[in-house]
């Protein structure tokens, strides 16, 4: 089967092409005008190239140092049920009480991160998945 530009003039082909050069412009503005008008101009806690988030309660960050882990986890709202961690340079959980500082806490993802969470919070996680580093945040531990 024959190619449909193969029968085209090198004119009649530069003519298409001038047409889908350039690409589209996309105008965010008034995407940012209504959002700020609806919530107010607010400022993050965190920065949106430390984490992500699939919704209010899921927090997910990778390969960030000591020193940020422990800046991003005293911002985490009280609200976040979900926590993944991965191949961070360690975490340090001593000055956190996981139980009462996040009450709706119920899933941390240790993967490939050093961390002392059993150690400092021992009393309310249980280690769910060894190869995972998965753990379960229970109260009533």
């Amino acid at each position: 089967m024959k190619h449909i530009l193969n029968d085209m003039s090198e004119q009649e082909k530069n003519s298409i092409r001038e047409q889908h050069s350039g690409g589209m412009k996309v105008m965010t503005e008034n995407f940012g005008k209504l959002i700020n008008s609806k919530l107010g101009d607010s400022k993050p806690l965190l920065e949106e190239e430390d984490m992500e988030m699939s919704d209010e309660t899921t927090f997910s960050f990778e390969g960030k140092s000591m020193e940020d882990t422990k800046k991003i986890l005293s911002q985490l709202p009280r609200t976040t049920k979900f926590l993944a961690i991965k191949n961070c340079e360690g975490v340090d959980f001593s000055e956190m009480d996981l139980c009462n500082d996040l009450p709706e806490l119920v899933v941390v993802i240790l993967k490939n991160t050093p961390n002392n969470i059993e150690e400092t919070n021992g009393d309310c996680v249980s280690l769910l998945n060894e190869k995972e580093n998965l753990y379960i945040v229970d109260k009533n531990l």
